[in-house]
């Protein structure tokens, strides 16, 4: 029998994902050691408060309040960082990596904002930067992109990223519940924290964007290069005026590259129902990638929950591990050359609006008139409503900057209720006119 090497792993945090990690180790060593020939070997693990009961893992692991018992340790081969916040996880990756440890991770936060230096870091010192859960959770889509598709050229993103909206624009669909019930029944899942800014507002996804997009793309790329906003301002009858239309809305994350530009977006889309994306339900996340060679590729999984993330943490441990993961990042993370960044009004495309007025005569004549002297074409219009009324309108593809005149325009007229609304239609890039307009 081939001899099994012992690995040394220091762990940085112990909740959900870093809890789940350390029972798959423990639990699944023997399939570990049979399909990779190492042993896991867990040695300082760093937490914030010793007294906490970990069920199963008290005893087990050596817990500290101190970063560098961990990083000091003789023989320390890989660092997991699972802190989850910037800063101080930002100072565990930089140091491990800085004395030529590698290091797996999960924090998308800090690779969207220092992931070229920290891979340039990786690069100087000989050592890995793994970093396939901070995406997607165990969707493996950084792997396929640093190996099986390393000399494609890719110019399209279409992605769920956030198992959290995906659940809530989910049952607001199918069970017709509003927003904040849909938030609570989340919440009460464990698929949403007690406080959901990060997810519901979209920063989460457009941190991910940032990280999938760098990669895929080969260019530098930041969090501010990203229009973002989140699901808060849907309602229940968004989703169904978006049925009865023939769409689905989900929380899309957007990257496509031009010539010399990239457009990048965050934000609600109406979906045909008979699209993939439309059947990813509940906490399930997606990605549809399209490349010139390739043509489409989709990708689907679980995208949230500790277990699943452990999943993808374990499997970069082990790349790393078994030398499967080359020390020296490709071509795509070093060098990078910063693009132009299109601006939101220059892209084009067709339109969702939703007007909610106070019941009175011509509001209809009214809105379109403002549309069609904005530049914005009306395809169809649906109306209902008595004492508080809606208008749903699609419109033909139009310029964002012309949408977004018609929406200040409407935003002053008297007869609203509420602030109008608009979302993208989602259209696959063969649909769509190249390039922004």
């Amino acid at each position: 029998m081939p001899k099994v090497r012992e690995v040394s792993v220091g762990l940085l945090g112990c909740g959900g994902v870093g809890a789940a990690l350390a029972r798959l180790i423990h639990d699944e060593q023997q399939a570990i050691e049979e399909a990779a020939g190492v042993r896991l070997r867990i040695g300082k693990t760093l937490v914030r408060d010793l007294a906490k009961e970990r069920e199963g893992l008290n005893g087990r692991l050596d817990f500290t309040k101190e970063l560098g018992d961990v990083l000091k340790q003789k023989k320390l081969d890989i660092v997991v960082e699972l802190l989850g916040g910037r800063d101080m996880a930002l100072q565990a990756i930089r140091r491990a990596l800085s004395s030529g440890t590698s290091v797996v991770t999960a924090n998308k936060v800090v690779l969207a904002a220092h992931g070229e230096r920290l891979e340039a870091l990786a690069h100087a010192k000989g050592c890995a930067l793994g970093y396939e859960a901070s995406v997607a959770s165990c969707i493996p889509v950084l792997q396929a992109l640093d190996h099986t598709f390393a000399a494609e050229r890719f110019h399209s993103i279409t992605a769920i990223l956030n198992g959290t909206t995906n659940f809530i624009l989910t049952r607001m669909a199918r069970d017709g519940l509003d927003y904040e019930i849909a938030l609570k029944l989340a919440q009460k899942r464990g698929l949403a924290e007690a406080d959901p800014t990060a997810d519901v507002s979209g920063s989460d996804p457009q941190c991910k964007l940032v990280v999938l997009a760098r990669k895929a793309f080969g260019l530098s790329l930041r969090p501010s290069d990203v229009y973002t906003r989140g699901i808060t301002s849907l309602t229940a009858d968004d989703l169904r005026f978006a049925s009865d239309f023939g769409f689905t809305i989900k929380l899309l994350a957007t990257a496509r590259r031009y010539n010399g530009s990239v457009e990048l977006r965050v934000e609600p889309n109406l979906v045909p129902e008979g699209h993939p994306l439309a059947t990813v339900s509940d906490e399930w996340n997606a990605l549809m990638l399209e490349g010139d060679s390739v043509g489409s590729l989709f990708f689907a999984g679980p995208g949230a929950g500790p277990l699943p993330t452990a999943q993808a943490v374990l499997g970069d441990v082990l790349s790393i591990a078994t030398g499967t993961r080359a020390c020296v990042p490709g071509r795509r993370v070093l060098d990078l050359e910063r693009p132009q960044i299109v601006p939101l009004g220059d892209t084009s495309g067709r339109y969702y609006l939703r007007v909610t007025f106070r019941d009175q005569p011509h509001v209809l004549a009214s809105v379109t008139r403002i549309l069609d002297t904005s530049g914005v074409e009306v395809h169809r219009v649906e109306a209902v409503g008595q004492e508080r009324a809606d208008i749903a309108i699609l419109t033909h593809r139009s310029r964002r900057s012309s949408l977004e005149t018609a929406l200040k325009r409407l935003h002053k007229q008297s007869y609203l209720s509420e602030p109008p609304r608009a979302f993208p239609i989602y259209e696959a890039t063969d649909q769509a006119i190249g390039g922004p307009k």
